[in-house]
């Protein structure tokens, strides 16, 4: 009987608890149109081309940083020191 009781309880106040959170609108959705998002309609990205554009985007920002520094992309022997302008 103490376990029906506990369950009984628990169950009442986990109700209780709920209704408020049940009650509540999201905000926005009132008279204003829904949009879709464009994740939907994308196709998905598979390994192959991630890995490609992550190459990619390293070997941009290398050839960026190496613009900085004064350097060529074809002059990246760590023995030699950055020609300087």
């Amino acid at each position: 009987m103490k376990r029906l009781m506990t369950l009984v309880l628990g169950t009442v106040l986990g109700v209780a608890l709920s209704v408020p959170a049940w009650a509540q609108n999201t905000t926005g959705t009132t008279g204003q149109k829904q949009t879709t998002t464009p994740s939907t309609t994308t196709k998905k990205e598979t390994k192959a081309e991630r890995k490609a554009r992550k190459e990619a985007e390293r070997s941009k920002k290398k050839a960026d940083k190496d613009s900085q520094k004064g350097t060529t992309p074809s002059n990246t022997n760590k023995n030699t020191p950055p020609t300087t302008k």
